[in-house]
């Protein structure tokens, strides 16, 4: 079947650079010198899932063939529709497709199962992530008063990479692909770009969550850039000494 080229490509690049910068990310937290303390190790759980989600790109295709990889009927009750928005015929293409009424039993089984089941791990992480999230606010309000000024600075700005940890999945996870069960019960069509976006999307979610962390941690946000500005600032200094 023909694949457009960033859609073929850029989930890719995703991929191996997520096996790049997850490696790095984690030798950045146990080599700075701040002390995280616990969320060392929380952080590397999060490096570790993140690898983990990119192999389970691979894998996860294998196990939705069983449940979402269309027959003849399926195919045909969709071909009008892909020729008008894709310009394919569905009866040569490789696809997963779900098929919520005007099926006959053994497919509407299939699909109900296949978007439960999605549907149920994409809750549950998002309500793992929603109450671990609030459990950690309440129990840092709570030592607040007893906490010094670096430290509770410091927790501060570590909760702030949770939210952001916690708000990357929902968005670039989460939420396209429920758009992409739940739209079509409704009769919605929106189109192809949610398929470009959304599988880029999930593809780019391993490689942007340690960046999103980096740049949300000052110590670590120096090591990569601060540097740069050092020796900037250094030459700047060295060029006004010599003018005068």
């Amino acid at each position: 079947m023909y694949i457009n080229w960033f859609h073929h490509f850029v989930p890719q690049i995703f991929g191996y650079l997520a096996f790049i910068v997850n490696p790095y990310f984690v030798y950045l937290i146990f080599t700075e010198k701040v002390n995280l303390g616990n969320y060392r190790f929380l952080f590397s759980y999060f490096a570790l899932f993140n690898i983990f989600h990119s192999l389970m790109d691979i894998f996860v295709p294998i196990v939705a063939y069983i449940v979402a990889v269309p027959n003849l009927e399926t195919r045909k009750y969709i071909q009008n529709d892909f020729i008008e928005i894709y310009n394919a015929d569905s009866l040569t293409l490789n696809f997963f497709a779900l098929m919520y009424r005007e099926a006959t039993l053994e497919v509407l089984i299939k699909s109900y199962f296949g978007v439960v089941a999605g549907t149920f791990v994409s809750v549950a992480s998002i309500s793992i992530f929603m109450t671990f999230g609030i459990l950690i606010m309440k129990l840092l309000k709570e030592k607040r008063l007893t906490l010094s000024e670096k430290t509770a600075r410091l927790q501060k700005e570590l909760l702030r990479a949770l939210i952001v940890q916690t708000a990357i999945p929902i968005c670039l996870s989460f939420a396209p692909c429920m758009l992409s069960w739940y739209t079509p019960m409704f009769n919605l069509k929106l189109g192809k770009w949610l398929n470009y976006t959304g599988a880029v999307a999930l593809a780019a979610f391993p490689f942007i969550d340690p960046v999103a962390v980096i740049l949300c941690l000052p110590g670590l946000r120096k090591r990569i850039f601060g540097e740069g500005k050092a020796k900037i600032s250094s030459l700047a200094v060295i060029g006004m000494n010599k003018l005068f």
